[in-house]
């Protein structure tokens, strides 16, 4: 996921991890939807040309950002996506991504539903069925 490897950008090691494994997971499965199927970043699968900060709003000690998408998409009446961020000394940091739409859900919430849903269902390229399915040698 090239957003992880931005120097620029931060994001907390929780995140960084789930969304290893779910990188990992979908290039192991080639025609299979077993991650993400959309930009977790923008809550998008048809990104709008321009997205911006609309709002800020301090939470304890973290502050949760709403980016709303302008241009070439239809006009938003809520965010489409709300960045819980932490700051670590002067550094910004990605803790979360908030979804308000369709259905209130976040990034590290659905990364962990996919994961539980990958453990209970591995698929033909998931190494453990892979090594359950194999021929035995004779």
């Amino acid at each position: 996921m090239r957003a992880l490897r931005n120097p620029r950008w931060h994001f907390s090691s929780a995140l960084v991890t789930a969304l290893r494994a779910g990188s990992v997971a979908t290039d192991a499965s080639p025609g299979e939807i077993v991650g993400l199927d959309m930009d977790p970043f923008l809550n998008a699968q048809d990104p709008c040309t321009r997205y911006a900060p609309s709002a800020v709003r301090r939470m304890g000690k973290n502050f949760l950002v709403d980016v709303v998408g302008t241009g070439g998409c239809d006009p938003h009446r809520v965010p489409d996506v709300s960045v819980l961020v932490a700051f670590r000394g002067a550094t910004p940091v990605f803790i979360n991504f908030l979804y308000p739409k369709p259905a209130n859900d976040d990034l590290l919430g659905l990364l962990a539903r996919l994961a539980a849903d990958r453990a209970k269902h591995p698929g033909p390229t998931d190494p453990m069925t892979r090594q359950l399915t194999a021929r035995p040698r004779l």
